[in-house]
């Protein structure tokens, strides 16, 4: 018995269940995106100190949150929009307000990864490969500012990091 056709000839193809996966994976990094800016609101509270990184590192989830948005559109999806606020204790201090930025990072980094390993476009790899990267970066900042060992991790946004 053979397994039952589901190519072109068919009447099937496996691009649109190839497109609705990488269009699945941005949709998680829209929603963490809009999560992480969300939750900087609590970091820059918390941790007073670091205004500026944190202005910076919500600039760039802005950014980022609007090209994910982009990508969604041009493969034919309907971005979600945010929620009107996410599950997120505020942190009671500085150093907590750290733990969290690191969190939401991590968040974002594994999302980013999810993309990358469901595309093989290469544009769209591209796009999430400098998504993935740029929350690895935010990663470091946030860890050498929470003074937090290590530094670094070999798969940001690999399960477990």
């Amino acid at each position: 018995m053979t397994a039952p056709s589901t190519g072109p000839s068919s009447g099937q193809s496996a691009a649109p269940r190839a497109g609705a996966a990488v269009i699945a994976a941005l949709q998680l990094v829209l929603q963490a995106e809009n999560a992480a800016i969300w939750a900087y609101a609590l970091v820059g509270t918390a941790d007073a100190d670091n205004a500026d990184t944190v202005s910076d590192v919500r600039a760039a989830h802005l950014v980022l949150r609007d090209a994910a948005a982009e990508q969604i559109t041009q493969l034919g999806g309907k971005p979600n929009a945010p929620a009107a606020a996410y599950q997120v204790d505020a942190p009671a201090d500085a150093a907590a307000a750290r733990t969290l930025a690191i969190g939401l990072e991590t968040d974002c980094a594994e999302t980013w990864r999810a993309v990358v390993g469901n595309t093989d476009d290469p544009g769209l790899r591209s796009f999430a490969s400098g998504g993935l990267s740029g929350s690895a970066v935010r990663i470091v900042r946030w860890r050498v500012i929470a003074k937090t060992s290590p530094v670094t991790v070999a798969f940001p946004g690999a399960p477990g990091t």
